[in-house]
């Protein structure tokens, strides 16, 4: 397969698992409640209270399969954001383009209109260097009707923090 680049000799899996655990670590400083990670391939799944020490029993239990209903798993962030009094701060790491790149433009623009920044931000992070995710950034980066997503290329994404990315969600 293709060797990541932030993490030599990791699986791009495995280079994620880091990502998410780094963010974790980050985020506990604070909110004690956790993360929620929403892992998707051919259907969305929402694990709430994720931390710093059940990052890699989340990661045993989902694995990469399947196709990439990105729009299911966007939308299960708007209704988080929804039920939520907290601002909510999307990371979504990609290493492909989404099944249905319009539906996942649709979630976007949906979530953005109805809630805004900063109540709700995402940034998109590419994780290894296929050109269909390059592609697909690039197309949230100039194509989207509301403000409310950022996006970062591998290379880019090697020098920042998990602050950071939070901020990039928060202000784009």
């Amino acid at each position: 397969g293709e060797r990541p680049t932030r993490f030599p000799g990791k699986t791009k899996w495995q280079e994620l698992q880091e990502d998410v655990g780094a963010i974790a670590r980050e985020m506990a400083k604070y909110d004690s409640d956790g993360l929620t990670v929403i892992p998707f391939s051919s259907a969305a799944t929402v694990v709430d209270g994720v931390t710093p020490d059940t990052v890699s029993k989340l990661f045993t239990e989902h694995s990469p399969r399947g196709s990439t209903n990105l729009a299911a798993a966007l939308q299960e962030v708007a209704k988080k954001a929804r039920a939520s009094a907290k601002k909510t701060v999307a990371l979504v790491f990609t290493d492909g383009s989404p099944d249905d790149e319009k539906a996942a433009v649709r979630a976007i623009e949906a979530a953005g209109k109805e809630l805004g920044r900063p109540k709700i931000g995402f940034v998109f992070i590419q994780v290894g260097n296929d050109p269909g995710a390059a592609g697909f950034l690039a197309k949230l980066d100039e194509g989207l009707g509301v403000d409310v997503c950022a996006t970062v290329s591998a290379k880019d994404a090697e020098s920042l923090s998990p602050a950071q990315f939070v901020w990039l969600a928060q202000h784009g």
